[in-house]
């Protein structure tokens, strides 16, 4: 052990191909001397911030044609003696994530990197595809801050119930998703194997322990949004039994669906519910005899054989704008079609003229 340890202490140059995982089981310590470390064509996703901690020596990096999709700043802060490093042909994602590498390249990079490997080609977002990092705006090098839906937000399960909790997260680029449940105040990850990938909480046999409130977090280089959800425990099968509420969760029962019956309801609730279809379906029924009633009216109107004509509906009131009016100035009257009508005659006084009688002389 002692031989291979000391092997490890003069090892200037190291070729990995097949996982980063052979680095990080090494003492920091046994890699101090290492000067040229090959990581390239070995399909890696990401680079873990503490991934090169204790290199101080190494002088040469080569991470290109892997799968690389972003670079943290802190990866290369141990690597104080690099002279060399290669990046090319990985798939970079340009967003705020970048924002630091591409001021990079054009100060520190310049005596590290060749003019090839400067020219770093943008693979997303589709708008800046096939585009040079140098070249893009900064401006344009943005993240979307995630934006987190959880439903349902309450719910209520009985002792040994199974549940799934979806919490869809969006932003740019997608962000992770994890859940916690917190505990004394604090949100602490739990043994409870949530799915980060899809955002679903998935809880099996539900015991009293699991009562509480959980925390969905999502995060991505824009920012990290989160959203709480609350499990309350039924003690038992029986629908009157009291069940463990975690702590600032209202008490209201809480109805799932296909749970509701309707005998299991009270008589008063029983009777309002048929009185009010009851109702609904009266108030239908009368929508539809106006409906109906009208139409055969439109139709009779529109038919001309039936009812008044239009002009015969037309009812005349006198005003008495143009003076007073009374019964002995209406004169019978019948139209072309033999209507019967009444007719004011304007020309008649309306105070018949005094009888005249026998002239008297003054009285003496």
């Amino acid at each position: 052990m002692s031989k291979t340890a000391g092997g490890l202490r003069l090892l200037h140059s190291l070729h990995v191909n097949a996982s980063l995982k052979l680095i990080t089981m090494i003492s920091p310590s046994f890699l101090q001397r290492l000067q040229e470390l090959h990581l390239q064509e070995n399909t890696m996703e990401a680079l873990d911030e503490q991934a090169l901690v204790g290199l101080s020596s190494l002088a040469l990096l080569d991470l290109s044609r892997n799968n690389l999709r972003t670079l943290s700043p802190a990866t290369l802060r141990p690597l104080i003696s690099l002279q060399v490093l290669r990046i090319t042909d990985n798939p970079w994602r340009c967003d705020c994530a970048l924002h630091w590498l591409r001021g990079w390249i054009n100060e520190e990079g310049q005596r590290l990197l060749s003019s090839a490997e400067r020219r770093l080609l943008c693979a997303e977002p589709p708008r800046l595809s096939h585009l040079s990092l140098v070249e893009v705006p900064a401006n344009s090098l943005v993240c979307i801050p995630p934006a987190v839906q959880l439903e349902p937000s309450h719910l209520t399960v009985r002792l040994g119930e199974s549940l799934r909790v979806s919490c869809q997260a969006s932003g740019y680029p997608q962000p992770q998703v994890t859940w916690r449940k917190a505990s004394h105040g604090k949100a602490q990850l739990d043994n409870f194997g949530p799915d980060t990938g899809s955002g679903m909480l998935f809880l099996s046999n539900v015991t009293v322990a699991h009562a509480g409130r959980y925390e969905c977090e999502a995060w991505n280089p824009g920012g990290v949004a989160r959203v709480t959800f609350h499990l309350s425990v039924n003690m038992s099968s029986s629908s009157s039994s009291s069940a463990v509420w975690p702590r600032d969760v209202s008490q209201e029962p809480i109805y799932e669906l296909e749970s509701m019956d309707f005998n299991a309801l009270g008589t008063a609730t029983q009777t309002a519910i048929a009185v009010g279809i009851s109702l609904l379906a009266l108030t239908a029924l009368l929508l539809l005899c106006m409906i109906y009633s009208r139409h055969r009216q439109r139709q009779k109107e529109e038919g001309g054989g039936y009812g008044p004509s239009k002009e015969e509906s037309i009812l005349y009131v006198n005003d008495y704008s143009d003076g007073p009016t009374t019964f002995a100035q209406l004169e019978e009257y019948r139209d072309e079609r033999g209507h019967e009508m009444y007719v004011l005659n304007r020309a008649k006084p309306v105070l018949p003229p005094p009888p005249l009688g026998p002239s008297t002389g003054p009285v003496r």
